[in-house]
């Protein structure tokens, strides 16, 4: 198979074709994506409520996002109003431009062309970057940087550059660090190795000035004004807490964490044992390699130590998936296809576990119907707009549309007073309660949204204290008007 491989022609066949599925599967969730849930929300009413100055200040809502991808996204958002395949376009094209980074990158790193092919090809159909594709937030970002700041790394690590490459670095450190705040790390990694290189060579390098000054004097009021208030932010230290993302600890949290990392569900301990062979390759083939994973591992479980940044089997520690996958792709290195057990790897990988489910989540994704990842406000409004609301008339709104629900509401049909906010508390009851006899009350219950417990109290409500006017089943939910009798 490897002597296959190596003709030149079927290997960028092979690798080509992956890098086609991984194009198409980011396209098609892209285009697909449902509406804004909660979070994306809040990172909206930010871009529309301030001006682009102020979005680099501490945000609302308890977010946390870059302000360079802010002010992207404000652009787009004053280019096309409100239209949420737009609004993801900058996701998506980070989640692309990921792709052909981390296969440039691979082929820098491996000589071996079936660790080339299994890294790219766990990448191109990894759960969780595909839903980044299309999620409002700095996600995909932040994987795209954590690649090319790697390969910033490895291009440098045995040059001597001018002063004038040295700048240029540094724009790409600035750019960087507004558009990632994990990017801050990794780039004091990447300062701290070759403060390292220069003490070991007794040779302080001038040049490096023009690299250090810039990026300093910007970093300090950056760091002052936009990132430490995003540390002693008292709702974000609450949620990762609760999280328990200051620090995950334990054998069951590990197995979620590499889960989450390497894309797959129920093959911890090969995964752990890949990743601890990975790390043992670099330690002999690439030094800087090795020391570079090692320091963004230690770091991140520092930081998170430290409740600095979070590290948790999600969202904020999308950074570390092309790492990982880099170490567990190792495996090929050393291993070639002849033996039964590399065979038994990669089938059991690829087809048993990456590629069902991969297609899987893709159509789960897609569907509209997605637990906690949209709240569904835009389907509610639309089922609003094609139905008689009187001014007296009540609107429920559930926990994950509040932030949006107004925004949807492009013709601005309903006005504060007539809608019903639930609360964190998801004190339905009490909402019902507060309603008179008489009262008309519209609601749109997304069966896959709430949990069960949450879905069997709004319907045993609805059932006891209204009388259904209307009502609407869809495979989305289900939408109706009802009239307080009780």
């Amino acid at each position: 198979m490897q002597k296959i491989l190596n003709k030149k022609s079927l290997f960028v066949f092979v690798f080509s074709a992956i890098l086609l599925i991984a194009f198409s599967l980011r396209t098609y969730v892209w285009l697909h994506s449902a509406g804004l849930w909660a979070d994306e929300g809040c990172v909206l009413q930010n871009i529309l409520t301030r001006n682009f100055l102020h979005l680099f200040l501490p945000l609302d809502n308890i977010q946390c996002t870059p302000p360079l991808f802010l002010i992207l996204q404000k652009f787009v958002v004053q280019a096309f109003p409100f239209n949420k395949t737009a609004m993801r376009f900058l996701p998506y094209l980070a989640s692309i431009l990921s792709v052909i980074a981390f296969a440039f990158l691979t082929l820098k790193l491996f000589k071996n062309k079936m660790s080339i092919l299994f890294s790219n090809f766990v990448f191109a159909t990894h759960l969780d970057l595909l839903f980044f594709t299309q999620a409002y937030k700095q996600y995909s970002t932040d994987v795209l940087f954590a690649i090319l700041i790697f390969i910033i790394g490895l291009a440098l690590k045995d040059k001597k550059l001018s002063p004038a490459k040295w700048f240029c670095v540094g724009i790409f450190a600035i750019i960087s660090i507004l558009s990632s705040y994990i990017s801050i790390l990794l780039i004091a990694i990447l300062i701290c190795f070759y403060l390292l290189k220069m003490f070991k060579d007794k040779a302080f390098d001038k040049n490096f000035l023009a690299f250090i000054i810039p990026v300093g004097a910007f970093f300090i009021p950056y760091f002052l004004i936009n990132c430490l208030p995003a540390i002693k932010n008292e709702g974000l230290q609450l949620y990762w807490h609760t999280q328990e993302a200051f620090f995950p600890v334990g054998v069951s949290a590990w197995g979620e964490m590499m889960n989450f990392l390497v894309g797959t569900k129920s093959c911890l301990v090969l995964c752990s044992i890949l990743l601890m062979f990975g790390l043992f390759h670099f330690y002999n083939e690439n030094k800087f390699a090795f020391e570079y994973f090692i320091s963004v591992f230690v770091s991140s479980i520092v930081f998170a130590l430290l409740s600095i940044y979070p590290l948790s089997p999600s969202r904020v520690s999308a950074f570390l998936i092309p790492y990982v996958i880099i170490l567990i792709s190792a495996f090929w290195t050393r291993f070639g296809i002849r033996k039964i057990i590399s065979a038994l790897v990669i089938v059991f990988y690829m087809f048993c576990i990456s590629y069902y489910e991969t297609f899987d989540e893709v159509k789960y994704l897609t569907s509209q119907k997605v637990v906690f990842k949209q709240s569904n406000a835009d389907l509610f409004i639309k089922y609003l707009y094609d139905t008689e609301v009187k001014p007296t008339d009540y609107i429920f709104v559930d926990f994950g549309s509040q932030v949006i629900f107004q925004q949807y509401d492009y013709e601005k049909r309903f006005k504060e007073n007539q809608i019903l906010y639930n609360g964190y508390d998801f004190d339905f009851e009490k909402t019902m309660k507060l309603r008179k006899i008489g009262d008309e009350i519209f609601f749109f219950i997304s069966d896959d949204y709430i949990a069960d417990n949450e879905y069997k109290t709004y319907k045993n409500q609805i059932d006891t204290k209204c009388k259904i006017l209307l009502a609407k089943t869809s495979d989305d939910g289900t939408f109706l008007k009802c009239r307080v009798v009780r």
